[in-house]
Protein backbone atom coordinates (compact mmCIF):
# COMPACT_ATOMS: atom_id res chain seq x y z
CA UNK A 1 0.00 0.00 0.00
CA UNK A 2 2.59 2.64 1.43
CA UNK A 3 4.63 1.51 -2.27
CA UNK A 4 1.41 2.11 -4.48
CA UNK A 5 1.07 5.53 -2.50
CA UNK A 6 5.45 6.82 -2.95
CA UNK A 7 4.60 5.94 -6.57
CA UNK A 8 1.28 7.58 -7.23
CA UNK A 9 3.37 10.42 -5.60
CA UNK A 10 5.77 10.38 -7.90
CA UNK A 11 3.51 10.57 -11.09
CA UNK A 12 1.50 13.62 -9.11
CA UNK A 13 3.94 15.58 -7.56
CA UNK A 14 5.31 17.05 -11.28
CA UNK A 15 1.46 18.25 -11.97
CA UNK A 16 0.91 19.53 -8.69
CA UNK A 17 4.21 21.94 -8.81
CA UNK A 18 3.60 22.82 -12.60
CA UNK A 19 6.05 20.72 -14.13
CA UNK A 20 5.37 19.71 -18.02
CA UNK A 21 4.87 15.68 -17.56
CA UNK A 22 7.42 13.72 -20.34
CA UNK A 23 6.46 11.64 -22.47
CA UNK A 24 6.78 8.13 -22.31
CA UNK A 25 10.45 7.35 -23.62
CA UNK A 26 12.57 4.46 -24.25
CA UNK A 27 15.45 4.28 -21.53
CA UNK A 28 18.59 2.25 -21.21
CA UNK A 29 20.83 2.19 -18.16
CA UNK A 30 24.23 0.84 -18.41
CA UNK A 31 25.25 -0.19 -15.42
CA UNK A 32 28.23 -2.36 -15.97
CA UNK A 33 30.52 -1.93 -12.57
CA UNK A 34 31.42 -4.85 -10.87
CA UNK A 35 29.77 -4.32 -7.27
CA UNK A 36 26.58 -5.20 -6.02
CA UNK A 37 25.93 -2.20 -4.30
CA UNK A 38 26.25 -0.16 -7.87
CA UNK A 39 23.88 -2.89 -9.25
CA UNK A 40 21.42 -1.60 -6.43
CA UNK A 41 21.66 1.94 -6.89
CA UNK A 42 21.12 1.59 -10.60
CA UNK A 43 18.25 -0.61 -10.64
CA UNK A 44 16.52 2.11 -8.37
CA UNK A 45 16.70 4.33 -10.60
CA UNK A 46 15.31 2.09 -13.42
CA UNK A 47 12.25 1.06 -11.16
CA UNK A 48 11.73 4.95 -10.79
CA UNK A 49 11.83 5.71 -14.12
CA UNK A 50 9.34 2.44 -14.85
CA UNK A 51 7.08 3.85 -12.39
CA UNK A 52 6.69 6.95 -14.05
CA UNK A 53 5.67 5.31 -17.12
CA UNK A 54 9.48 5.10 -18.83
CA UNK A 55 10.39 1.86 -21.15
CA UNK A 56 13.65 0.93 -19.51
CA UNK A 57 16.59 -1.62 -20.45
CA UNK A 58 19.39 -1.89 -18.11
CA UNK A 59 22.80 -3.84 -19.17
CA UNK A 60 23.69 -5.48 -15.66
CA UNK A 61 26.74 -7.44 -13.78
CA UNK A 62 24.06 -8.49 -10.82
CA UNK A 63 20.35 -10.01 -11.07
CA UNK A 64 17.62 -7.50 -10.02
CA UNK A 65 15.68 -8.58 -6.81
CA UNK A 66 12.53 -7.11 -8.51
CA UNK A 67 10.63 -8.41 -11.60
CA UNK A 68 8.87 -5.36 -13.11
CA UNK A 69 6.60 -4.87 -16.17
CA UNK A 70 8.51 -2.38 -19.15
CA UNK A 71 11.77 -3.38 -17.62
CA UNK A 72 14.05 -5.64 -19.67
CA UNK A 73 17.34 -6.68 -18.04
CA UNK A 74 20.23 -7.90 -19.94
CA UNK A 75 22.75 -9.98 -17.04
CA UNK A 76 26.63 -9.27 -18.19
CA UNK A 77 29.04 -12.98 -17.42
CA UNK A 78 32.49 -12.37 -16.77
CA UNK A 79 31.79 -9.20 -14.76
CA UNK A 80 33.77 -10.63 -11.40
CA UNK A 81 36.59 -12.47 -13.05
CA UNK A 82 38.87 -9.67 -11.29
CA UNK A 83 37.60 -11.10 -7.65
CA UNK A 84 39.42 -14.70 -8.23
CA UNK A 85 43.02 -13.39 -6.40
CA UNK A 86 40.94 -10.55 -4.44
CA UNK A 87 41.75 -10.26 -0.67
CA UNK A 88 39.66 -7.89 0.97
CA UNK A 89 41.76 -7.89 4.28
CA UNK A 90 45.01 -7.25 2.68
CA UNK A 91 46.73 -4.00 4.69
CA UNK A 92 48.11 -2.67 0.75
CA UNK A 93 44.30 -0.87 1.00
CA UNK A 94 46.11 1.86 2.89
CA UNK A 95 47.89 3.25 0.12
CA UNK A 96 46.25 5.24 -2.19
CA UNK A 97 48.72 4.32 -5.39
CA UNK A 98 47.79 0.32 -4.42
CA UNK A 99 44.07 1.36 -4.82
CA UNK A 100 44.57 3.44 -8.14
CA UNK A 101 46.09 1.13 -9.94
CA UNK A 102 44.08 -1.91 -8.40
CA UNK A 103 40.75 -0.07 -9.52
CA UNK A 104 41.80 0.68 -13.02
CA UNK A 105 43.43 -3.13 -13.73
CA UNK A 106 40.19 -5.04 -12.17
CA UNK A 107 38.09 -1.92 -14.12
CA UNK A 108 40.05 -3.50 -17.85
CA UNK A 109 39.77 -7.12 -17.09
CA UNK A 110 36.14 -6.69 -16.55
CA UNK A 111 35.14 -4.10 -18.77
CA UNK A 112 37.35 -6.90 -21.09
CA UNK A 113 35.18 -9.78 -20.26
CA UNK A 114 31.48 -8.02 -20.33
CA UNK A 115 32.01 -6.94 -23.84
CA UNK A 116 32.76 -10.60 -25.15
CA UNK A 117 29.72 -11.69 -22.88
CA UNK A 118 26.61 -13.92 -24.69
CA UNK A 119 24.41 -11.61 -23.29
CA UNK A 120 26.02 -8.27 -25.01
CA UNK A 121 26.40 -10.33 -27.78
CA UNK A 122 22.64 -11.07 -27.84
CA UNK A 123 21.48 -7.57 -27.12
CA UNK A 124 23.42 -6.06 -30.01
CA UNK A 125 22.20 -8.34 -32.16
CA UNK A 126 18.33 -7.59 -31.03
CA UNK A 127 18.98 -3.76 -31.76
CA UNK A 128 21.27 -4.21 -34.24
CA UNK A 129 18.32 -3.37 -36.82
CA UNK A 130 16.99 -0.37 -35.21
CA UNK A 131 18.22 2.85 -36.08
CA UNK A 132 17.47 4.56 -32.98
CA UNK A 133 15.89 1.80 -30.49
CA UNK A 134 16.13 4.17 -27.30
CA UNK A 135 15.46 8.02 -26.87
CA UNK A 136 18.03 8.40 -23.62
CA UNK A 137 20.83 6.33 -22.36
CA UNK A 138 21.82 6.37 -18.76
CA UNK A 139 25.36 5.47 -17.91
CA UNK A 140 27.46 4.49 -15.13
CA UNK A 141 30.33 6.86 -15.59
CA UNK A 142 32.34 4.91 -12.73
CA UNK A 143 34.24 2.73 -14.98
CA UNK A 144 33.80 0.64 -18.43
CA UNK A 145 33.32 3.79 -20.38
CA UNK A 146 34.14 1.54 -23.28
CA UNK A 147 30.56 0.78 -23.23
CA UNK A 148 29.79 4.50 -24.23
CA UNK A 149 30.19 2.98 -27.54
CA UNK A 150 26.86 2.04 -27.37
CA UNK A 151 25.96 5.94 -28.21
CA UNK A 152 27.42 5.99 -31.41
CA UNK A 153 26.12 2.72 -32.45
CA UNK A 154 22.57 2.68 -30.99
CA UNK A 155 22.26 6.30 -33.59
CA UNK A 156 23.23 8.65 -30.85
CA UNK A 157 20.73 9.19 -28.31
CA UNK A 158 20.79 11.97 -25.65
CA UNK A 159 22.87 10.85 -22.87
CA UNK A 160 22.95 11.19 -18.77
CA UNK A 161 25.99 10.07 -16.80
CA UNK A 162 25.72 8.72 -12.84
CA UNK A 163 27.71 7.12 -10.31
CA UNK A 164 26.75 6.03 -6.57
CA UNK A 165 30.44 6.46 -5.89
CA UNK A 166 30.96 9.57 -4.64
CA UNK A 167 32.48 11.87 -7.73
CA UNK A 168 35.14 9.67 -9.19
CA UNK A 169 35.16 10.21 -12.76
CA UNK A 170 32.56 12.33 -13.41
CA UNK A 171 34.93 15.22 -12.52
CA UNK A 172 37.36 14.70 -14.85
CA UNK A 173 34.83 14.07 -18.00
CA UNK A 174 32.37 17.41 -16.83
CA UNK A 175 35.23 19.72 -16.55
CA UNK A 176 35.70 19.82 -12.74
CA UNK A 177 38.42 18.45 -11.53
CA UNK A 178 38.83 20.15 -8.69
CA UNK A 179 42.05 21.66 -7.21
CA UNK A 180 44.93 19.29 -7.35
CA UNK A 181 46.46 20.84 -4.22
CA UNK A 182 43.19 21.91 -2.25
CA UNK A 183 40.85 19.23 -2.85
CA UNK A 184 41.20 15.61 -0.75
CA UNK A 185 41.61 13.35 -3.45
CA UNK A 186 38.81 10.62 -3.27
CA UNK A 187 41.16 8.10 -2.39
CA UNK A 188 43.45 9.46 0.24
CA UNK A 189 42.84 9.72 3.71
CA UNK A 190 43.27 13.33 3.38
CA UNK A 191 40.39 16.06 4.77
CA UNK A 192 40.45 19.82 4.43
CA UNK A 193 42.03 21.65 5.81
CA UNK A 194 45.24 19.82 4.78
CA UNK A 195 48.90 20.58 6.14
CA UNK A 196 52.08 20.80 3.84
CA UNK A 197 53.24 17.31 3.80
CA UNK A 198 49.50 16.21 3.13
CA UNK A 199 48.80 18.77 0.15
CA UNK A 200 51.92 17.59 -1.79
CA UNK A 201 51.27 14.10 -1.41
CA UNK A 202 47.87 14.69 -2.69
CA UNK A 203 48.85 16.35 -5.48
CA UNK A 204 50.83 13.53 -6.45
CA UNK A 205 48.14 11.06 -5.66
CA UNK A 206 45.53 13.33 -8.00
CA UNK A 207 48.44 13.71 -10.46
CA UNK A 208 49.08 9.81 -10.64
CA UNK A 209 45.21 9.10 -10.90
CA UNK A 210 45.13 11.51 -13.69
CA UNK A 211 47.77 9.82 -16.06
CA UNK A 212 46.50 6.50 -15.14
CA UNK A 213 43.03 7.41 -15.74
CA UNK A 214 43.78 9.04 -19.38
CA UNK A 215 45.55 5.82 -19.77
CA UNK A 216 42.83 3.58 -18.99
CA UNK A 217 40.67 4.96 -20.57
CA UNK A 218 42.38 4.99 -23.85
CA UNK A 219 42.79 1.45 -23.32
CA UNK A 220 39.12 1.23 -23.12
CA UNK A 221 38.69 3.70 -25.82
CA UNK A 222 40.28 0.71 -28.44
CA UNK A 223 38.04 -2.07 -26.92
CA UNK A 224 35.14 -0.25 -27.91
CA UNK A 225 36.49 0.88 -31.56
CA UNK A 226 36.98 -2.85 -31.60
CA UNK A 227 33.15 -4.09 -31.06
CA UNK A 228 31.60 -0.26 -32.94
CA UNK A 229 34.41 0.48 -35.59
CA UNK A 230 37.40 2.93 -36.19
CA UNK A 231 35.23 5.32 -36.93
CA UNK A 232 33.37 6.49 -33.98
CA UNK A 233 34.78 9.15 -31.42
CA UNK A 234 36.89 8.47 -28.66
CA UNK A 235 34.78 7.49 -25.62
CA UNK A 236 35.71 10.16 -23.56
CA UNK A 237 34.50 12.87 -26.07
CA UNK A 238 31.54 11.10 -26.16
CA UNK A 239 31.29 11.31 -22.30
CA UNK A 240 31.45 14.52 -22.27
CA UNK A 241 28.73 15.19 -25.06
CA UNK A 242 26.55 13.78 -22.07
CA UNK A 243 23.65 16.64 -21.25
CA UNK A 244 23.98 16.12 -17.19
CA UNK A 245 25.98 13.78 -14.65
CA UNK A 246 23.95 12.91 -11.62
CA UNK A 247 26.42 12.16 -8.42
CA UNK A 248 25.45 10.76 -5.32
CA UNK A 249 28.07 13.05 -3.73
CA UNK A 250 27.05 15.76 -0.46
CA UNK A 251 29.98 18.17 1.15
CA UNK A 252 29.73 16.82 3.75
CA UNK A 253 31.18 13.46 2.68
CA UNK A 254 32.78 14.81 -0.15
CA UNK A 255 34.24 18.57 0.72
CA UNK A 256 32.83 21.77 -0.58
CA UNK A 257 34.04 21.86 -4.29
CA UNK A 258 32.81 24.08 -7.33
CA UNK A 259 31.62 22.08 -9.76
CA UNK A 260 29.97 22.56 -14.04
CA UNK A 261 26.29 23.55 -13.49
CA UNK A 262 26.16 19.88 -15.36
CA UNK A 263 27.19 18.08 -12.13
CA UNK A 264 24.02 17.67 -9.95
CA UNK A 265 24.41 16.39 -6.71
CA UNK A 266 21.43 13.58 -5.88
CA UNK A 267 22.97 12.67 -2.40
CA UNK A 268 21.15 9.53 -0.98
CA UNK A 269 19.21 8.93 -3.59
CA UNK A 270 18.91 5.17 -2.64
CA UNK A 271 17.48 5.68 0.60
CA UNK A 272 13.74 4.87 0.61
CA UNK A 273 11.11 5.93 3.17
CA UNK A 274 11.60 2.94 5.92
CA UNK A 275 9.28 0.20 5.79
CA UNK A 276 8.42 -1.95 8.73
CA UNK A 277 10.85 -5.20 9.19
CA UNK A 278 9.97 -8.90 8.63
CA UNK A 279 7.83 -9.92 11.67
CA UNK A 280 10.84 -11.94 13.45
CA UNK A 281 13.63 -8.75 12.94
CA UNK A 282 10.88 -6.57 13.81
CA UNK A 283 9.96 -7.91 17.05
CA UNK A 284 13.43 -8.71 17.82
CA UNK A 285 14.43 -5.10 17.63
CA UNK A 286 11.28 -3.95 18.88
CA UNK A 287 12.16 -5.79 22.21
CA UNK A 288 15.84 -4.84 23.11
CA UNK A 289 15.38 -2.60 26.12
CA UNK A 290 18.87 -1.71 26.02
CA UNK A 291 18.76 -0.77 22.84
CA UNK A 292 20.54 -2.89 19.55
CA UNK A 293 23.60 -2.82 17.32
CA UNK A 294 23.45 -3.29 13.82
CA UNK A 295 26.79 -5.02 12.24
CA UNK A 296 27.68 -5.50 8.48
CA UNK A 297 30.20 -5.21 6.28
CA UNK A 298 28.01 -4.42 2.96
CA UNK A 299 27.71 -6.85 -0.14
CA UNK A 300 31.31 -6.82 -1.65
CA UNK A 301 33.08 -7.59 2.01
CA UNK A 302 31.26 -10.38 3.79
CA UNK A 303 31.69 -11.07 7.62
CA UNK A 304 32.17 -14.48 7.03
CA UNK A 305 35.12 -14.34 5.14
CA UNK A 306 36.88 -12.99 8.28
CA UNK A 307 38.92 -15.10 10.01
CA UNK A 308 37.93 -17.47 12.54
CA UNK A 309 40.02 -15.91 15.39
CA UNK A 310 38.80 -12.44 14.49
CA UNK A 311 34.83 -13.70 14.30
CA UNK A 312 35.44 -15.06 17.73
CA UNK A 313 36.25 -11.65 18.71
CA UNK A 314 33.25 -10.31 18.06
CA UNK A 315 31.14 -12.96 19.19
CA UNK A 316 32.82 -13.29 22.96
CA UNK A 317 32.32 -9.42 22.74
CA UNK A 318 28.67 -9.54 22.25
CA UNK A 319 27.68 -12.09 24.43
CA UNK A 320 29.26 -9.49 27.43
CA UNK A 321 26.78 -6.81 25.72
CA UNK A 322 23.13 -5.87 27.08
CA UNK A 323 22.62 -4.90 23.87
CA UNK A 324 21.45 -7.22 21.15
CA UNK A 325 23.25 -7.35 18.27
CA UNK A 326 21.50 -7.82 14.62
CA UNK A 327 24.66 -9.50 12.40
CA UNK A 328 24.50 -9.66 8.34
CA UNK A 329 26.50 -13.26 8.21
CA UNK A 330 26.70 -14.87 4.99
CA UNK A 331 27.33 -18.40 6.57
CA UNK A 332 24.41 -19.46 8.49
CA UNK A 333 26.04 -22.44 9.81
CA UNK A 334 28.23 -20.70 11.93
CA UNK A 335 28.16 -21.95 16.11
CA UNK A 336 27.68 -20.72 19.46
CA UNK A 337 25.93 -17.57 18.63
CA UNK A 338 25.05 -15.92 21.85
CA UNK A 339 21.32 -15.58 23.17
CA UNK A 340 21.09 -11.72 21.98
CA UNK A 341 22.73 -11.89 18.90
CA UNK A 342 20.23 -12.96 15.35
CA UNK A 343 22.32 -13.31 12.04
CA UNK A 344 21.53 -13.44 8.74
CA UNK A 345 22.32 -13.56 4.98
CA UNK A 346 20.68 -10.42 4.42
CA UNK A 347 18.63 -7.69 6.15
CA UNK A 348 17.03 -4.66 4.92
CA UNK A 349 19.59 -2.47 5.93
CA UNK A 350 17.68 0.83 5.13
CA UNK A 351 14.45 -0.58 7.50
CA UNK A 352 16.65 -1.53 10.41
CA UNK A 353 18.93 1.54 11.02
CA UNK A 354 15.40 3.60 10.71
CA UNK A 355 14.41 1.16 13.81
CA UNK A 356 14.55 3.54 16.73
CA UNK A 357 16.16 0.94 19.14
CA UNK A 358 19.11 0.89 16.85
CA UNK A 359 22.07 2.49 18.45
CA UNK A 360 24.67 1.86 16.18
CA UNK A 361 26.35 0.56 13.58
CA UNK A 362 29.44 -1.58 13.18
CA UNK A 363 30.29 -1.17 9.46
CA UNK A 364 33.01 -1.02 6.81
CA UNK A 365 31.70 2.23 5.67
CA UNK A 366 30.95 1.77 1.87
CA UNK A 367 30.07 5.11 0.77
CA UNK A 368 25.56 3.90 0.30
CA UNK A 369 26.59 2.85 3.87
CA UNK A 370 27.47 5.67 5.07
CA UNK A 371 24.98 8.06 3.98
CA UNK A 372 22.38 5.78 5.10
CA UNK A 373 24.01 6.00 8.53
CA UNK A 374 24.05 9.63 8.38
CA UNK A 375 20.11 9.73 7.06
CA UNK A 376 19.19 7.87 9.68
CA UNK A 377 21.39 9.44 12.80
CA UNK A 378 23.47 6.66 13.30
CA UNK A 379 26.72 6.46 14.94
CA UNK A 380 29.33 4.34 13.49
CA UNK A 381 32.19 2.10 14.56
CA UNK A 382 34.58 1.91 11.13
CA UNK A 383 36.14 -0.84 9.93
CA UNK A 384 37.36 -0.42 6.62
CA UNK A 385 39.10 -2.70 4.17
CA UNK A 386 39.73 -1.16 0.49
CA UNK A 387 39.33 1.69 -1.98
CA UNK A 388 37.38 4.76 -0.19
CA UNK A 389 36.43 3.28 2.82
CA UNK A 390 40.01 3.92 4.64
CA UNK A 391 38.98 8.02 3.36
CA UNK A 392 35.58 7.87 4.55
CA UNK A 393 36.78 6.42 7.58
CA UNK A 394 39.23 9.33 8.21
CA UNK A 395 36.65 11.29 7.92
CA UNK A 396 33.80 10.24 9.87
CA UNK A 397 36.58 10.12 12.85
CA UNK A 398 37.88 13.66 12.61
CA UNK A 399 33.73 14.37 12.77
CA UNK A 400 33.49 12.78 16.06
CA UNK A 401 30.60 10.92 14.48
CA UNK A 402 32.56 7.37 14.83
CA UNK A 403 35.40 5.37 16.38
CA UNK A 404 37.69 3.30 13.87
CA UNK A 405 39.08 -0.21 14.38
CA UNK A 406 41.85 -1.76 12.14
CA UNK A 407 41.10 -5.30 11.17
CA UNK A 408 44.85 -6.29 11.28
CA UNK A 409 44.97 -5.71 15.13
CA UNK A 410 41.15 -6.50 16.28
CA UNK A 411 41.21 -7.93 19.73
CA UNK A 412 37.79 -7.84 21.89
CA UNK A 413 39.61 -5.05 23.95
CA UNK A 414 39.45 -2.78 21.11
CA UNK A 415 36.43 -3.91 20.15
CA UNK A 416 34.60 -3.65 23.59
CA UNK A 417 36.23 -0.33 23.99
CA UNK A 418 34.94 1.01 20.74
CA UNK A 419 31.38 0.22 21.42
CA UNK A 420 31.25 1.19 25.23
CA UNK A 421 32.65 4.76 23.92
CA UNK A 422 30.09 5.39 21.16
CA UNK A 423 27.63 4.09 23.31
CA UNK A 424 28.23 5.98 26.30
CA UNK A 425 29.72 9.31 25.05
CA UNK A 426 26.38 11.33 24.00
CA UNK A 427 28.47 13.50 21.84
CA UNK A 428 28.86 10.98 18.74
CA UNK A 429 24.95 10.44 18.55
CA UNK A 430 24.88 14.51 18.97
CA UNK A 431 27.12 15.16 16.26
CA UNK A 432 25.33 12.33 13.64
CA UNK A 433 22.23 13.84 14.77
CA UNK A 434 23.07 17.41 13.56
CA UNK A 435 24.64 16.23 9.93
CA UNK A 436 21.05 14.10 9.40
CA UNK A 437 19.24 17.34 9.56
CA UNK A 438 21.83 19.33 6.72
CA UNK A 439 22.20 16.20 5.28
CA UNK A 440 17.98 15.46 5.02
CA UNK A 441 17.47 19.55 4.51
CA UNK A 442 17.72 19.71 0.99
CA UNK A 443 15.22 21.63 -1.75
CA UNK A 444 14.18 18.76 -3.45
CA UNK A 445 14.05 14.96 -2.73
CA UNK A 446 17.10 12.91 -4.52
CA UNK A 447 14.68 10.85 -6.32
CA UNK A 448 12.20 13.70 -7.77
CA UNK A 449 15.94 15.73 -8.61
CA UNK A 450 17.00 12.75 -10.66
CA UNK A 451 13.95 12.43 -12.09
CA UNK A 452 13.20 16.03 -12.96
CA UNK A 453 17.00 16.33 -14.93
CA UNK A 454 16.28 13.09 -16.70
CA UNK A 455 13.66 14.47 -18.13
CA UNK A 456 14.50 17.71 -18.51
CA UNK A 457 17.14 15.90 -20.90
CA UNK A 458 14.38 14.05 -22.76
CA UNK A 459 12.28 17.15 -23.70
CA UNK A 460 14.67 19.44 -24.56
CA UNK A 461 17.06 19.43 -27.33
CA UNK A 462 19.87 21.98 -26.15
CA UNK A 463 22.10 21.09 -23.36
CA UNK A 464 25.29 23.28 -23.96
CA UNK A 465 24.71 25.82 -21.77
CA UNK A 466 25.62 23.83 -19.07
CA UNK A 467 29.06 22.85 -20.16
CA UNK A 468 31.66 24.54 -18.76
CA UNK A 469 34.50 25.70 -21.36
CA UNK A 470 36.75 23.13 -19.42
CA UNK A 471 34.36 20.25 -20.51
CA UNK A 472 36.30 20.50 -24.07
CA UNK A 473 39.69 21.57 -23.07
CA UNK A 474 43.04 19.66 -23.53
CA UNK A 475 45.02 18.80 -20.19
CA UNK A 476 48.14 21.44 -20.89
CA UNK A 477 45.13 24.22 -22.16
CA UNK A 478 43.29 23.01 -18.80
CA UNK A 479 46.23 23.82 -16.83
CA UNK A 480 46.59 27.24 -18.42
CA UNK A 481 49.68 25.79 -19.96
CA UNK A 482 48.86 27.50 -23.66
CA UNK A 483 48.65 30.75 -21.99
CA UNK A 484 51.60 30.64 -19.56
CA UNK A 485 53.36 29.33 -22.69
CA UNK A 486 52.66 32.48 -24.90
CA UNK A 487 52.94 35.08 -21.72
CA UNK A 488 55.86 33.23 -20.67
CA UNK A 489 57.85 33.58 -24.32
CA UNK A 490 56.39 37.27 -24.41
CA UNK A 491 57.87 38.43 -20.89
CA UNK A 492 61.15 36.23 -21.84
CA UNK A 493 61.42 37.90 -25.28
CA UNK A 494 61.15 41.17 -23.50
CA UNK A 495 63.67 40.27 -20.69
CA UNK A 496 66.10 39.38 -23.85
CA UNK A 497 65.39 42.71 -25.58
CA UNK A 498 66.01 44.70 -22.17
CA UNK A 499 69.18 42.62 -21.68
CA UNK A 500 70.37 43.18 -25.37
CA UNK A 501 69.97 47.06 -25.00
CA UNK A 502 71.73 47.14 -21.35
CA UNK A 503 74.53 45.39 -22.69
CA UNK A 504 74.90 47.66 -25.60
CA UNK A 505 74.63 50.42 -23.91
CA UNK A 506 77.58 49.35 -21.84
CA UNK A 507 79.79 48.57 -24.69
CA UNK A 508 79.06 52.01 -26.57
CA UNK A 509 80.32 53.64 -23.03
CA UNK A 510 83.54 51.12 -22.70
CA UNK A 511 84.40 52.30 -26.42
CA UNK A 512 83.98 56.06 -25.75
CA UNK A 513 85.81 55.79 -22.74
Amino acid sequence: MMQACRTLALLVFPLLSGFELCSASKILVISMVASPSHSIWCNKLAELLVNRGHTVTILDTHPSRKKLANLTTYIFEGAYTYREQLDYMDSMWNSPKYAIDFLFEANLLSCRYMLQSPAFKRFLSEHSNDKKPFDLIIHDITNCESFLGLVHFLGNPKLVLVTPFGECQALYVKGSQGHMVHSPFQLTHFSHPMSFDEKLKNLFYTLYNYYVYHKYVNTLDGYSKEIFGQSIPHVLEIGKSAAVALVNAHPILDGAKYYSPAIVHIPGFHIDEPKKLDEETQSFLDDAKHGAIYFSLGTNIKSSLMSKDRIMIFLNTFEKLKQRVLWKFENENIKNIPENVKISKWFSQNDVLAHLNIKLFITHNGLLSTQEAIHHGIPMISMPFFLDQHGLSKKLTKQGIAVALSYATLSEHSVQQAIEEVLTNISYTKEIKRLSKIFKDQPMKPKELALYWIEHVLKNEDHKYLQPPETFLSTFELIFFDLKTILGTILGLVIAFLACSCSNKKQIKLKQN
